[in-house]
Parts: structure tokens; C-alpha cells; sequence
């Protein structure tokens, strides 16, 4: 279940508000997921692959730039980093730190 980009207008907020239920809905199920993983390094696989599911979230969030507390955008912040995707890690600290964003 991917956001699609039409459902993210040109501030970066959604259109769509459907699109943001379901991506909370999608984290809300990763999360219980990982919670029946214990190993580190299966936990952070998960979350790579997981990872893909939520690029255009990500990307148009972040183009929009429109600065909204965003609480999916931090969680997935911190997966990049467990998941060694480092470079969105970075990209997505950046904007929280320009917009003041804080963690959940």
C-alpha cells in the first residue's frame, strides 16, 4: 500500500485525507509487526524493505516543505538510521530540524 503522488498537493499536505489515515493505518501495522521481531538484524531488514512503501510519503513530504508536525515522518527518520538507510535519515533530520518538528 503505497500513498500515491496525486494524493499530496503542492504544499506537501494531502489532498487525499484518506492517504493520510491509510499510511498511519500502514505504520501502525510495521509497528506491530516488529514488535514480534526480536532480532536487531531482522528488525532493521524489515524496516528497509518496509522503507520502500513509504518513498513518495517521504519524497513529496519533503518537497512540499510546508513544515506540519508530521509524526509518520519522524518515525520513519528513525528507521532509516536502524535500517542504515543514512542518507533519507539525514535528508528527513534536516527538514525536522528547519521546521521544528519533534518526535511522537
Amino acid at each position: 500500500m503505497q500513498v500515491e503522488a496525486k494524493n499530496v498537493g503542492a504544499y506537501g499536505v494531502l489532498t487525499d485525507p484518506s492517504a493520510a489515515t491509510q499510511v498511519k493505518l500502514m505504520l501502525r501495522q510495521h509497528m506491530r509487526d516488529l514488535s514480534k521481531i526480536q532480532s536487531f538484524e531482522r528488525k532493521a531488514a524489515y524496516k528497509r524493505k518496509a522503507l520502500q512503501l513509504y518513498e513518495t510519503w517521504v519524497t513529496e513530504t519533503l518537497k512540499g516543505n510546508s513544515g506540519a508536525q508530521d509524526d509518520v515522518l519522524m518515525y520513519l527518520m528513525l528507521w532509516c538510521f536502524d535500517a542504515g538507510v543514512y542518507e533519507q535519515g539525514l535528508d528527513i533530520a534536516e527538514y525536522a530540524l528547519k521546521h521544528n518538528l519533534t518526535m511522537p
